[in-house]
C-alpha cells in the first residue's frame, strides 16, 4: 500500500510518497552496492553491547574508507533525484515539485534530512528486518 507522510525540516514541510516498487528496488540495489561492504565492516567493528565507544577504531576506519572509495557521483545523484521525484515541498498553493538546486541551495543539511526521512519511510520494513537479524546475531548461542 502506497502511503504518504509529512515531515518538517527547519520550518519547511515536505510530503514524502512511497516509491513505486521497482524504483524502490532499483534504489535499494544501488544503496546496497554503495554501502553494503562498508556497513558490514562497521557492524563487525562493534564489540560487547554494540556501543560505538567499544568499536575497533581501525576496523571502523577501514569501513569509512571503503565507503568513501565507493561513493560515486552519478549513483548518489541518481538516488537523490529518484527519492526527491516522490517528495514534495509545501508551497503557497499546496505541495509542489522540489527544485533541488533552488530549494536546497545553502541547505545541504536539510537535503540530507529529507532524503533520510524518505529512506526511513520507503524502507522501514527492510530496515526493521535487518535490525532484528543483526540483534539476533549478537545474542549468545545456547
Amino acid at each position: 500500500m502506497r502511503e504518504t507522510i509529512e515531515v518538517n525540516v527547519n520550518d519547511r514541510t515536505f510530503e514524502i510518497h512511497h516509491l513505486p516498487t521497482l524504483e524502490a528496488l532499483r534504489i535499494f540495489t544501488l544503496l546496497t552496492k554503495l554501502v553494503g561492504d562498508s556497513l558490514g565492516k562497521a557492524i563487525g567493528s562493534f564489540k560487547g553491547n554494540g556501543n560505538i565507544l567499544d568499536a575497533d577504531v581501525d576496523v571502523l576506519g577501514d569501513a569509512i574508507s571503503l565507503l568513501c572509495q565507493r561513493l560515486d557521483e552519478k549513483n548518489v545523484q541518481d538516488i537523490i533525484n529518484t527519492i526527491l521525484k516522490y517528495t514534495f515541498i509545501q508551497g503557497e498553493k499546496g505541495f509542489e515539485k522540489i527544485a533541488i538546486d533552488t530549494h536546497f541551495a545553502g541547505r545541504l543539511g536539510d537535503l540530507f534530512s529529507v532524503v533520510y526521512e524518505s529512506f526511513k519511510h520507503n524502507y522501514a520494513d527492510v530496515l526493521e528486518s535487518i535490525k532484528k537479524k543483526i540483534n539476533a546475531l549478537r545474542e549468545p548461542v545456547k
